[in-house]
């Protein structure tokens, strides 16, 4: 027989499905030179046959996740993992596990899709926002050993993965407590709001176009920070002093510490800044200028200190870590002379501060 030959590039290979019985022989006859050609051909005659999957047991489940009251912390940075955990199917489907399998009927291996979906608006291809402004939540998947040929390795949603069960035989059906769902909430902005967290995701996971699970995130965010207590003066009462303690310009008395005492539902960072009428005559010095309308005090001011160094007005300075807790910034006040002619009377000063947290 008289067997036309036609030569192709190994990347025509998968066209030769097309060939006619009488051309697939010509192909045998030249089997002695290209042995590596047609085992690839033979490879591709087999295909494993697309399934129409169905759940054999079990049911369409919800995945519910509590993560509980949790703390952004106010200097953590966006994009930084807030909450992070990996559980077993069966640990948090309400459902237990699935087995999904192929309703064809045919006796060799069958495969189908399994398609997994994140709702709500992507604040990146990985991370989606949820109810909460600042709050992002990211979900993974991966399957024990890669079973079926569903990933090994976690693989964030939304992805596509195609698996293959095989008829007859242990692993005839997709069994969903081989899997492990990893979530993660993220900080996505510097401002995050408190409140209850609720993330539902109802067309989670499907199996071609059978429901296997929808997803169900509940929990309490709140945001790192701090309340001033009740037990902070808003009045500092310095005690009276003789002008006898003051003779040049620098002198001080009448030392008197206070704090601002803070309760902070986290460690964070604290920053205070204070602002006031600093006096004329003294620069960065800490220095408020006497205020009092009536009888007023001559050549005296009052300053404030912070560890025993004069504040900085009009700047944030950084009060380091607050414990979770109780936390006390303390300060002093104190006369301060500030010119060198002093006279009796009257001392009054006002001063603003405003906390941040980090």
């Amino acid at each position: 027989m008289y067997c036309p030959v036609r030569f192709i590039t190994r990347t025509d290979v998968f066209f030769t499905s097309y060939f006619t019985a009488e051309s697939f022989m010509c192909v045998l006859t030249l089997a002695s030179r290209l042995k590596g050609w047609l085992f690839l051909v033979l490879l591709h005659t087999a295909p494993a046959m697309a399934c129409t999957p169905f759940l054999a047991q079990g049911k369409a489940s919800t995945l519910r996740v509590d993560v509980g009251n949790m703390v952004v912390h106010a200097n953590a940075l966006p994009g930084t993992p807030v909450y992070s955990k990996t559980f077993s199917w069966n640990e948090i489907s309400d459902g237990g596990e699935q087995w999904i399998a192929c309703n064809n009927g045919h006796s060799d291996d069958r495969d189908f899709d399994f398609n997994a979906f994140m709702s709500g608006l992507a604040q990146s291809p990985e991370i989606y926002h949820t109810n909460l402004n600042g709050v992002g939540v990211r979900i993974s998947l991966r399957a024990i050993s890669g079973f079926g040929g569903f990933p090994a390795r976690m693989t964030t949603v939304p992805f596509t993965a195609r698996v293959r069960t095989r008829a007859g035989q242990s692993d005839d059906s997709f069994r969903t407590g081989t899997l492990r769902v990893k979530v993660e909430l993220v900080k996505t902005a510097a401002a995050v709001a408190s409140g209850n967290l609720d993330y539902l995701d109802n067309h989670f996971l499907f199996a071609g176009d059978t429901s296997v699970a929808a997803i169900d995130i509940k929990g309490k965010i709140k945001v790192g920070a701090c309340t001033l207590s009740a037990s902070t003066p808003t009045t500092v009462q310095l005690p009276p002093t003789n002008l006898n303690k003051f003779e040049r310009v620098g002198d001080t008395a009448g030392d008197m510490p206070f704090a601002l005492q803070l309760d902070c539902n986290s460690a964070v960072g604290v920053k205070l800044r204070l602002e006031g009428n600093e006096s004329a005559s003294i620069k960065d010095k800490g220095v408020l200028k006497n205020d009092a309308r009536h009888n007023q005090a001559r050549g005296i001011g009052v300053q404030l200190l912070y560890q025993n160094a004069p504040v900085m007005f009009h700047k944030e300075m950084d009060m380091g870590t607050a414990a979770e807790g109780q936390y006390a910034i303390p300060l002093l006040a104190r006369y301060y002379q500030t010119q060198r002619r002093v006279e009796a009377g009257e001392v009054n000063a006002v001063a603003t501060y405003t906390l941040t947290y980090y």
